[in-house]
């Protein structure tokens, strides 16, 4: 599990931008986020940490390199659709 810190994700709008630019690059990568910490933590399936922070920079967002938390993380799912589901 890669975690970053993104002090600038405040909103949910942030929450799917950094979502979407994750799933460009690994569509396959495990994504959670807790919004309230302003903490990402993805499993990438192929990506690496520095394509990863690329990414979430080219949305927008300064990501910060952390480790992993476990304590109010939330689960963001992608459909078929592109639509987000919080689990």
């Amino acid at each position: 599990m890669i975690a970053f810190q993104v002090e600038d994700m405040t909103s949910v709008q942030g929450v799917n931008a950094i979502t979407r630019a994750v799933r460009r690059l690994d569509k396959k990568a495990r994504i959670e986020v807790d919004l309230d910490a302003r903490r990402v933590a993805i499993e990438p399936a192929g990506a690496g940490i520095s394509e990863l922070g690329h990414a979430i920079r080219g949305a927008g967002y300064t990501p910060v390199q952390t480790q992993p938390g476990r304590d109010r993380l939330v689960v963001v799912a992608a459909s078929e659709q592109g639509s987000l589901w919080w689990g």
